[in-house]
């Protein structure tokens, strides 16, 4: 995506790669939904979200969509020596980054499923 700067994340996604706009828009959905009070803003030129803290977000590229969660939020314990991540499910990213955030959290819409890198 070229360097232009954006005041929504809906104007991120909307000027964003129409193959990247879905992945996007699910993973706004999951963050949102699973935590309705999370601040949504540009930073650092990027879709970002904080809720007591930094939660982490999202940035689209050529060849992928990168999701990044803050330095404090647990890493998964899969990902040991892989440099991407591959989540099966809405649950997966809930329960990976945001539980600790929120209490007992129930993402919308079931099990879709959502593959981040391989």
């Amino acid at each position: 995506m070229a360097k232009t700067k954006f005041s929504t994340v809906e104007e991120y996604i909307t000027h964003s790669d129409p193959d990247a706009r879905p992945i996007m828009n699910q993973l706004r959905e999951i963050i949102t939904s699973t935590i309705p009070e999370v601040e949504e803003k540009i930073s650092w030129g990027v879709p970002f979200y904080r809720h007591h803290g930094p939660l982490g977000g999202f940035a689209v590229y050529q060849q992928h969509i990168s999701f990044g969660a803050a330095a404090d939020l647990p890493a998964p314990d899969n990902t040991a020596g892989f440099d991407t991540m591959r989540f099966v499910s809405k649950r997966d990213i809930v329960e990976t980054y945001f539980s600790d955030r929120s209490g007992d959290l129930e993402p919308a819409g079931g099990e879709d499923i959502l593959v981040i890198g391989t």
